[in-house]
């Protein structure tokens, strides 16, 4: 392959949640749940907070965790999203302005055709340095 056309080329991603990513969670809503206890308010109220905090963290965990994550990412040569899930079809996608892309890391968010919104966290740890490089450039070019 020649290295002109790298860019060129579709750019395929095959997505696993970074290991830090289910503890820095947990430990989000756990220290949520422990800031309602420092508040003074009615017991039902703090058990309902507290549920909705669970709840919260249960489809979080199941979001990123779970067969619910889409497996592979495509971006073609038209800076178009194609999202593959395991089990399901392709579902094209559109990335939404709130996406933020750091040099360390990348937090791509996307939208599909039925409003359905999906976040991907991209580091060094689940993606190998070139690709994680070609994707930075990719979407610098495609928001200028």
């Amino acid at each position: 392959m020649d290295n002109q056309y790298a860019f060129e080329l579709p750019l395929r991603i095959v997505y696993s949640p970074p290991r830090w990513l289910l503890p820095f969670i947990c430990s989000t809503h756990a220290s949520a749940i422990l800031c309602i206890f420092t508040v003074d308010a009615g017991w039902i109220t703090m058990s309902a907070l507290v549920v909705s905090i669970i709840t919260s963290l249960a489809q979080a965990i199941t979001r990123h965790s779970g067969t619910s994550t889409p497996s592979r990412l495509i971006l073609d040569a038209r800076d178009r999203w194609m999202i593959i899930k395991p089990g399901a079809g392709r579902t094209y996608a559109s990335l939404l302005a709130a996406s933020v892309v750091l040099p360390d890391f990348i937090v791509l968010l996307l939208k599909t055709g039925t409003n359905k919104k999906y976040v991907f966290i991209l580091t060094r740890e689940n993606l190998d340095q070139d690709t994680l490089r070609r994707l930075r450039v990719r979407l610098f070019f495609s928001r200028s």
